[in-house]
Order: C-alpha cells, then structure tokens, then sequence
C-alpha cells in the first residue's frame, strides 16, 4: 500500500502562507505546540485504551497533523522538513535491526534486545553525530544518557530494563513485591517521624527531604513490579484514574450533585463508594453468567 501524506504537507504550507494563512496557525512555534501536543498525545492514549477503532484513527491524525506542523516550522527556519524527519526514523531503525537488515544472527530474543538497547543508547550517548562510532562510547555513557529526554516512569522502566540485560535483575516478580513491603515500611517510619516531631520546625525540611526519598524509592519499586508483570505504569494508573472518575460521578448521581454531596458525613460517602464498588461487582458476575449461558446455548 502507497501512502499519499502529500495532502497534509500542502495543508499545513497553506495554513503557514505569510499572506493567505491562518493568523492563528501562523502565530504557533514548537514551543507554543508542546502542551497541545501532549493533549493529543492522552487523547489517544484514551482511544486505545477504550478499543474505539473509529476514535483511534481520529487521533492518530490529529497527533500525525501535530508531527507535521513541527516539520513545517523547522522547514521555515531552514533546520529540517518532514522529508529529514522520515528519512532519519527509517535510517534509525535500519540500524537498530542488524538481524534483519545485516544479516547479524542473535543466540535468543534476550541477546538481540539487548543489542537493541546498547545501540539505542550509544545513539542516545554520542554528542557529535546521529551515526557514532559505538566503541567511542563507554558503558557508563550509555547507562547515563539513555534515560535523558523520558518521562519520569519511563526513565525508572529503562534503567531497570537496562540493568536487567546485564543480568542484574530478580528472577520473578514475588521479590519485588516484598520489596514495596520494605519501602511502605521504611515510608512509614520516616511518617511516624513526622507526626511525632510535628512541633518542632527545626527538622521539618529535613524530614520532608527524607520522605521525598523514602516516597520516591516507593514508586520506583511499584514501577519494577509493572515491569516484572509487563504491565505498563503509566496505561495502569490512568485506568484506575478512568475508574476512580466513573466511581466519583456514580456518587455524585446517586447524592443528586455536588453539593449534596458535600453535605453528607464522611461515612455517608464511604457508604455511597461501597455501593458503587458492589454495583460494579454484581455488573461483572452478571456479565460473566450471561458469557457462560451464551456458551450453553451454543
């Protein structure tokens, strides 16, 4: 299949014309471009995760129009166009695949991604050019700089995943699971700490300073454990965002509105949440026989 992207580049060149074009269009910059990236960014996230094919081809576009619009004003400052653009990603992973574009041969999967990951990293390591001399790059460089750009998930996720391909890892997940055990604990501490000391600002920054540690240290380990389980941090804490927002607006509906709901005691929105969560409980069961009568019937 022949992928025409042509219309979308005269789009944007027309949206930019210094004379014909949109005020608005015109007046963007990549900086200006970078919230309303992240935007389409989750909302296509959203549509992936809610399996609506029809919404999911919607936003791919509209974060493909964002790529483009980039490329578009780094062609106007003579740095790029969406040609580089391409031609680079292709290069990239032309040079990331050995073994199906050189021929190289891997003993298992777990050798060919690590070589996935030295490459990446030693790319990620060079300062000078977009093809380095990987022997130029040391082992430290490529532990160090291949977490630079990413978010912070993605950062702990790649660090572990790094060091696990040299063989520093736990063999299941169950010892990461004790792990978190050991850093409530150490977080609890650092909190029963606090509470005592609660009058004495004298070590209040420095306490603070020792539970952003201990807190941290947390959800480094709750990111392994999604590791360990290929389960993704970020997809599983906007799902039970997703989850926690639909329970909240169930409570609203059952209280007749906010500020009703305001009204009530704190045990009387407690008893609300245990409804919502029992109704949702008696969805799934009934959702569960009607899949099993429907098989009978079969």
């Amino acid at each position: 299949m022949t992928v025409n992207i042509q219309p979308l580049v005269d789009l944007i060149a027309r949206l930019r014309h210094p004379e014909t074009g949109c005020e608005w269009d015109l007046a963007q910059t990549a900086n200006s471009l970078l919230p309303m990236t992240q935007d389409e960014l989750y909302e296509l996230f959203d549509a992936i995760q809610s399996n609506e094919p029809t919404h999911v081809c919607e936003e791919l576009g509209d974060v493909l129009f964002h790529l483009a619009f980039y490329a578009r004003i780094a062609e106007e400052q003579g740095t790029f166009n969406l040609q580089s653009v391409i031609d680079a990603v292709v290069d990239k992973m032309v040079r990331r695949h050995p073994h199906i574009f050189a021929g190289k041969v891997y003993a298992n999967r777990e050798e060919q991604k690590a070589d996935w990951h030295r490459i990446k990293a030693k790319e990620k390591a060079s300062e000078v050019s977009p093809y380095p001399q990987l022997s130029a790059i040391t082992d430290e460089d490529f532990l160090s700089k291949s977490i630079i750009g990413k978010a912070s998930f993605e950062q702990s996720l790649q660090a572990q995943a790094l060091l696990a391909t040299l063989g520093f890892d736990w063999s299941t997940a169950s010892p990461v699971v004790e792990k978190i055990r050991e850093e409530c604990d150490e977080l609890e501490e650092v909190l029963d700490e606090m509470l005592e000391n609660s009058h004495d600002d004298t070590n209040k920054e420095k306490t603070l300073t020792k539970m952003t540690e201990e807190y941290g240290d947390l959800l480094f380990a709750v990111v392994n454990l999604g590791r360990k389980l290929s389960i993704s941090p970020d997809a599983a804490l906007r799902q039970a965002n997703h989850k926690f927002l639909a329970r909240s607006q169930a409570m609203l509906a059952m209280s007749d509105g906010a500020d009703a709901f305001a009204a009530l005691s704190l045990s009387e929105k407690e008893a609300l949440w245990q409804r919502v969560k029992q109704g949702e409980m008696q969805g799934e069961k009934d959702e569960i026989q009607g899949e099993n009568q429907g098989r009978v019937s079969e």
